[in-house]
C-alpha cells in the first residue's frame, strides 16, 4: 500500500481547458420569454419548493441561512424537466510542497429529459485533504462491564453486564455491548468518489436554477459544499452523537387562568387582527423570505401603499421585515393573498 508522501497511479490535474466565443464575434442579446411569465412560473415553483423543506424533518440552516442538500435541488430540477448526469469521474492526486492530496473529480451535466440537450455543467472535487473527507473515527462494540467501563476485549465472565437476550425463548441472556472509539481511519475512496460525483450534481443543478431557489427564500450554494455537511446518508460519518443521552422531555407547565377584570372596569378597545410590535408577533421572516415575499407582491400588480394597508390590516404592521413566520402568517400571504392580487383583497 502506498504511503502518504508516494503517488498512486492516478491523473494529475493542473488545469482544464474551454472553448471561447471569438472576442470578433456579435451576439444579439434579445428577450426569450415574456418576463413576467417566467416570473410568474418560478414563483409557483418556489411556493412549491418551500412547502416541500417545510414538511422536512432534517432542515439544513446555518447562521440563520437555510441551504439545500442534493435531493433538494433534484426537486427543484424536476419542476422543470431537469435531471442531472454524471459524465465521467477520475482519481486525481495534486502534489503538495510536503504531501500528496488525494481524491475524485467528477463532472455532471443537467439534461432535459424532453429533448436530451444538456442545460448546465459542472465539476466538482472532493480531496482527503478536508477536514471532514481526510481520516474518521473508528468505532467497535465493546463490553459494557459491571463497573461502568467499556471493554473492547473481553473481561471475563464475571466483569460484564449480562441483559436478557430478545431472541431467546428460554430466557438465556447475552452480554450488553455499546459503540466505543477506539482511534481513527482513513476515509475509503469510495466516499471521496460518491461526494465527488454528488457535488458535481448539485453543483450543476444550482447553475441552472439557482435563480429558483433564491426566490424561495433559500441560499443558492449547495448545502454538501459547506464544512459542516457531510452529505449523503452513505457518506455520513459515526461522530460523538453515538453516546450523546437525549434529555428527557420537559412536562408543560399548567397554564395559569386569566385575572377576572373588576366589575367596575371598562372593557379594553379591540385592536386589529395580531396587532402590535414584530417581537408580539412570532419571530420575524428572514431576508430572503422578504425577498420572495417582494417578487411574488410585484408579480401579482400589488403596490407599495396597497401592500402596506394589507399588512396593517393583518398584523397591524407597517413594514415586510416583520412579517412573522408559520403558515397562518408568511405563508398564506404567499401561498393565497398575494398571488390572488389587490383587487380580489378585502
Amino acid at each position: 500500500m502506498a504511503s502518504e508522501s508516494e503517488p498512486i497511479e492516478a491523473e494529475i490535474v493542473n488545469k482544464s481547458t474551454q472553448s471561447l466565443i471569438p472576442a470578433t464575434a456579435h451576439v444579439a442579446v434579445t428577450l426569450a420569454r415574456d418576463p413576467e411569465k417566467i416570473l410568474e412560473e418560478a414563483t409557483k415553483a418556489a411556493n412549491a419548493l418551500m412547502r416541500a423543506i417545510d414538511a422536512k424533518p432534517d432542515k439544513v440552516t446555518m447562521n440563520g441561512k437555510r441551504y439545500l442538500v442534493f435531493e433538494d435541488w433534484q426537486t427543484v430540477g424536476r419542476f422543470f424537466n431537469l435531471v442531472p448526469k454524471i459524465r465521467e469521474d477520475k482519481l486525481i492526486q495534486i502534489a503538495m510542497p510536503d504531501h500528496i492530496v488525494t481524491g475524485y473529480e467528477a463532472t455532471a451535466d443537467v439534461i432535459d429529459v424532453v429533448s436530451g440537450a444538456v442545460i448546465s455543467s459542472a465539476m466538482a472535487m472532493c480531496l482527503n485533504d478536508e477536514a471532514k473527507w481526510s481520516a474518521r473515527k473508528k468505532y467497535v462494540y465493546g463490553y459494557v462491564c459491571k463497573d461502568g467501563t467499556i471493554s473492547e476485549q473481553d473481561p471475563g465472565y464475571d466483569q460484564i453486564t449480562w441483559i436478557p437476550n430478545p431472541k431467546s425463548t428460554e430466557g438465556k441472556k447475552m452480554p450488553k455491548k455499546e459503540k466505543m472509539c477506539v482511534g481513527e481511519e482513513s476515509v475509503p475512496l469510495f466516499q471521496l468518489r460518491s461526494m465527488s460525483q454528488t457535488r458535481a450534481c448539485a453543483k450543476a443543478l444550482r447553475n441552472a436554477l439557482a435563480w429558483v431557489v433564491v426566490l424561495a427564500g433559500f441560499q443558492p450554494t449547495p448545502a454538501e459544499e459547506l464544512d459542516d455537511i457531510r452529505g449523503n446518508d452513505d457518506d455520513r460519518r459515526e461522530d460523538d452523537r453515538i453516546h450523546t443521552a437525549t434529555p428527557p422531555a420537559r412536562k408543560p407547565e399548567p397554564a395559569k387562568p386569566s385575572p377576572q377584570p373588576a366589575a367596575d372596569s371598562r372593557p379594553t378597545p379591540q385592536s386589529a387582527p395580531n396587532s402590535g410590535t414584530s417581537a408580539g408577533l412570532g419571530k420575524p421572516i428572514t431576508a430572503g423570505q422578504q425577498r420572495r415575499f417582494w417578487v411574488i407582491a410585484r408579480t401579482s400588480k400589488w403596490s407599495d401603499e396597497q401592500v402596506k394597508a394589507m399588512l396593517m390590516k393583518e398584523f397591524g404592521i407597517e413594514h415586510s421585515e416583520e412579517i412573522p413566520q408559520g403558515k397562518m402568517n408568511y405563508d398564506r400571504l404567499c401561498d393565497t393573498v398575494l398571488p390572488a392580487g389587490p383587487e380580489a383583497y378585502k
